[in-house]
């Protein structure tokens, strides 16, 4: 029997995703949890509709993970892996319906190795759902828009609602389908499945539209006119930003997806081209748009990366690239592949030169120090937790092991995101508490503290009697990576 040409690249595909997958279950392991996995892993602890800077899908994840399964840093990923796995099948199956099996592959190829995609697949951060969804809508639209079956509709309504209900771009997944729409398929525009895609999408969402409602909508604020309000200087904002993709996709792969945007845009009649254009053009566009405002973070462009991949391996793929440009194929792959395995080399060897960027290691001591000072308070039963910063109290309360009495800088009236609207300050009145602050090594060899505390000073205004520090410093490759500094509280007067 002869092998079809498609053969060898749906089981090279197959082979990645298995390897692939097995290898960021090995980091999930090996690796502490960064802070903002342990702040969404709180969200999981304590259980709401939505959250002050995130809709909720990220913590019930964490929740439904670690209930089951248990507390361990692999269980806590574990959501986060599995869903990158479906979105590499998703964008495959997009890939290969519009192209062909080596395009599919090469796509998938690219997601596994760009860091844009590899830093968000293997830890619990609300991008993983996100991405999920993104491509769940991809290929929901896709189908739409080639079928002019009205019932995908239902696919892309399903896919924004629990998008939205991970991060708020997941707004933008329809876009695609309805400009494609709007240019050639107006009649599906007419039908009665759009409205209902359109109300499906707005009740799985509700959630978060009774959070807010029910807390000054302070969610959408935030994400909205708040974030937009945090300008800086336009060459810190463009500038910043550009150097954070830099970063995401690596300086060749940054330039791999401008030309490919070029080359598809030239291309726009071809159907194909047009509607992954859809899917990432407007929306890397106004990335583009708020980078005049404020600093774009690494994860914010991630969604409109998943078509701007497609139509890279598209191109690749019919000018030869993967075949006989295997140079250039080098200058893109390789740096991006090791940009990609920072998080691996920071976790699995100790090498100190880049301990300022190691935010996986040295978490076990602190929370061993935590509870054996706890345990000396005259009153145990009656001492809380406390980090300054909701990262130091994010890292406290998983590697302390008690959550609900881990409160943050909200004890001493500062906003602390997500601990604002938890555990309230007034519960812990009377009470002692352990505090910590913790601060990392700068390169001029002094410590910079990660949320700054003003002063001792700041504590002792709000109990009755302050002692310490006693500090914690913890060590990897010979050189300091942290220094934990701890505080005796006594009698907890409020905030």
């Amino acid at each position: 029997m002869v092998e079809s040409p498609a053969e060898p690249s749906l089981k090279a595909f197959r082979a990645l995703v298995l390897l692939s997958t097995a290898a960021r279950l090995v980091f999930a392991a090996a690796a502490g949890l960064k802070y903002e996995e342990a702040y969404y892993w709180n969200y999981g602890q304590h259980l709401a509709l939505s959250y002050f800077d995130h809709p909720p899908m990220v913590g019930w994840m964490a929740r439904l993970s670690t209930g089951i399964l248990g507390n361990a840093e692999l269980f806590v990923r574990l959501p986060a892996i599995l869903l990158f796995t479906g979105s590499l099948v998703l964008v495959h199956r997009v890939a290969r319906e519009l192209f062909d099996s080596r395009v599919a592959l090469g796509a998938a190829v690219l997601m596994t190795i760009l860091p844009a995609f590899e830093f968000y697949s293997m830890m619990l951060l609300p991008d993983a759902p996100l991405l999920f969804f993104w491509s769940l809508g991809l290929w929901c639209g896709h189908r739409l828009i080639s079928e002019g079956n009205p019932r995908w509709w239902w696919g892309v309504g399903l896919a924004t609602g629990l998008g939205m209900l991970s991060k708020y771009p997941a707004a933008l997944i329809p876009l695609a389908p309805l400009l494609l729409a709007l240019q050639g398929r107006r009649e599906l525009l007419r039908r009665w499945e759009l409205a209902g895609a359109a109300l499906l999408a707005v009740l799985l969402f509700s959630p978060v539209l009774v959070w807010n409602a029910q807390n000054d909508w302070a969610s959408l604020l935030y994400q909205g006119t708040s974030r937009m309000n945090e300008a800086t200087s336009f060459q810190d904002r463009f500038g910043g930003s550009l150097l954070n993709q830099l970063l995401m996709l690596s300086p060749g792969g940054l330039l791999a997806v401008v030309w490919a945007l070029d080359k598809a845009l030239r291309r726009w009649r071809d159907p194909r081209f047009l509607y992954l254009l859809c899917a990432c053009v407007p929306f890397l566009g106004l990335m583009l748009l708020v980078s005049t405002r404020r600093l774009v973070q690494m994860n914010w462009p991630l969604p409109g990366y998943v078509a701007a991949t497609i139509l890279l391996a598209a191109l690749w793929s019919e000018t030869g690239v993967w075949k006989h440009r295997r140079g250039l194929l080098a200058l893109v792959l390789v740096p991006a592949a090791l940009l990609s395995a920072l998080p691996w080399l920071a976790t699995l060897l100790e090498i100190s030169a880049l301990n300022r960027a190691d935010d996986f290691s040295g978490w076990i001591p602190m929370g061993q120090q935590a509870a054996r000072i706890r345990a000396e308070m005259p009153r145990p039963q009656q001492t809380f937790l406390a980090g300054h910063g909701y990262q130091a109290a994010s890292v406290l309360a998983y590697y302390a092991g008690d959550p609900q009495n881990t409160l943050s800088s909200n004890i001493l009236g500062e906003h602390a995101k997500g601990y604002g609207y938890w555990n309230p300050p007034e519960r812990y009145l009377g009470w002692d508490a352990v505090y910590m602050v913790y601060e990392r090594p700068e390169s001029s060899g002094n410590w910079e503290q990660i949320v700054k505390l003003s002063s001792p000073d700041r504590l002792k205004s709000h109990f009755t009697r302050v002692e310490g520090p006693q500090n914690l410093t913890v060590f990897r490759g010979g050189k300091p990576l942290r220094r934990y500094i701890f505080y005796r509280c006594f009698d907890y007067l409020g905030p």
